[in-house]
């Protein structure tokens, strides 16, 4: 008999032809049995010997299904029963920022209340983790903002004030969340010379900011600097002061 890579011995006398379909037999035989070298059944057989599938294997072990062994569009989400993948089976951080494609998580990717608030953790969504402009009018529900939904003593407030260039102005009340300021009104004064007094003609609220404590912690106070003098009016939801 020959070697693995060859084929057996064989009578002499056998024509050419004869000879070259049992070479191919043989061949298409080996591949089968995952024994050609390079072959895509011999890898995953390999593969699969390496992960400890022997016959008989009734678990896999840990790593024997990588990413890179499976094909495009292999694993859907058609092809997993109910619950086959729950956060019991899933690992310490098996799904994070860097697991995740860009873009695999989306709005249409999204089922219904998928993301609901008694699935997300204790301080799982904060400011410091949201990015600028990401909650805006466009992205809240109809009724997602409400008073019941604000909590007790929270209520809409409106307040209007002027404000003189240079002027650090503080905001009546306690504010629940950041107030909504804006210019209202504004007239432009000229010097002797006749150009326009102020930092450029620039006009405006700047600045705004919610004043801290000694601890770094919001006080629910809101000021701004005036860039020139203007009126403004702020609006937002205030916090109910007691009587």
């Amino acid at each position: 008999m020959g070697n693995e890579r060859g084929l057996p011995s064989l009578p002499r006398g056998l024509s050419r032809d004869l000879t070259v379909y049992l070479q191919s037999l043989a061949e298409f035989v080996l591949r089968l049995s995952g024994s050609v070298r390079g072959s895509q059944s011999a890898r995953a057989v390999r593969a699969a010997e390496k992960a400890g599938l022997g016959p008989g294997t009734a678990t896999i072990g840990q790593g024997a299904v990588q990413s890179d062994m499976l094909r495009r569009g292999c694993v859907t989400e058609d092809k997993l029963a109910d619950g086959a993948v729950t956060a019991a089976k899933l690992g310490q951080s098996a799904v994070t920022s860097r697991a995740v494609m860009p873009g695999a998580v989306n709005e249409t990717a999204l089922a219904v209340n998928a993301v609901g608030e008694s699935r997300l953790a204790d301080g799982a969504v904060t400011a410091d983790k949201l990015a600028d402009k990401a909650i805006t009018t466009k992205k809240l529900a109809d009724g997602a903002v409400s008073r019941s939904k604000l909590g007790v003593g929270v209520l809409p407030a409106l307040v209007a004030g002027t404000a003189t260039n240079g002027e650090t102005v503080a905001l009546p009340g306690l504010w629940a969340c950041a107030p909504v300021v804006a210019m209202t009104a504004f007239s432009l004064s000229q010097g002797r010379d006749g150009e326009t007094e102020g930092n450029d003609a620039r006009i405006g609220v700047s600045g705004l900011r919610e004043v801290v404590d000694d601890t770094g912690a919001g006080t629910g106070v809101w000021e701004f600097d005036a860039v020139g003098s203007f009126c403004w009016a702020a609006a937002g939801y205030r916090r109910e002061e007691a009587q």
